[in-house]
């Protein structure tokens, strides 16, 4: 892999513009196609309203905290993300640890 600075758009930009540049990114770093990178970021942007909901609205099973993130992991791959970022030293809403994490 490729390791490249992280400058991605900061939550006042445009989804097109966020998701635009990770996919770009992604297409470098694991070796995508441009297509293929924009699909994972088309569901990612899906997932979390664009990058803006982190927190599943309305679990699909009731009493748990549901999913969260760019990619709303839930159950055991929540719990890790969870940690993954704890043991880095970054916040789980923060666009470099959903990064980091995926």
């Amino acid at each position: 892999m490729r390791a490249l600075s992280f400058d991605m758009p900061d939550g006042s930009y445009s989804f097109e513009e966020r998701g635009g540049w990770l996919a770009r990114r992604l297409a470098v770093v694991f070796d995508l196609r441009l297509f293929q990178a924009a699909g994972f970021v088309g569901n990612l942007g899906y997932e979390s309203g664009g990058f803006k909901i982190l927190q599943e609205v309305s679990p699909a099973v009731a009493g748990s905290m549901g999913g969260y993130g760019w990619a709303q992991w839930t159950g055991p791959r929540r719990r890790a993300f969870g940690a993954w970022a704890a043991a880095h030293g970054l916040k789980p809403s923060s666009d470099k640890a959903n990064y980091g994490f995926l």
